[in-house]
């Protein structure tokens, strides 16, 4: 099965700044691939990295969980067929 981190990374990256109403956030990163110390790619998670006006940083980190979604929640799986994020 295909893992979707850059998708939902990306999708992440993108939105939180437009959405910050309150102008906390300074900086959103761009997704950063999980390498290892040779430079090959050791996973599919990905990090982004986020800094408010404090200058205080704050790490998201998308990675594959080994679950079916209906194992985590019930009724999670009908509610992610109706889920939409609006730009």
């Amino acid at each position: 099965m295909i893992a979707h981190c850059d998708y939902v990374a990306h999708l992440i990256s993108t939105h939180i700044k437009p959405h910050d109403t309150k102008g906390l956030l300074i900086d959103v990163s761009r997704p950063k691939w999980n390498l290892d110390v040779d430079g090959a790619l050791s996973g599919t998670d990905k990090t982004i990295t986020v800094t408010d006006v404090n200058g205080k940083r704050y790490k998201i980190t998308v990675e594959e969980v080994d679950a079916p979604v209906e194992e985590l929640v019930d009724g999670v799986s009908e509610a992610l067929k109706s889920l939409t994020i609006k730009a």
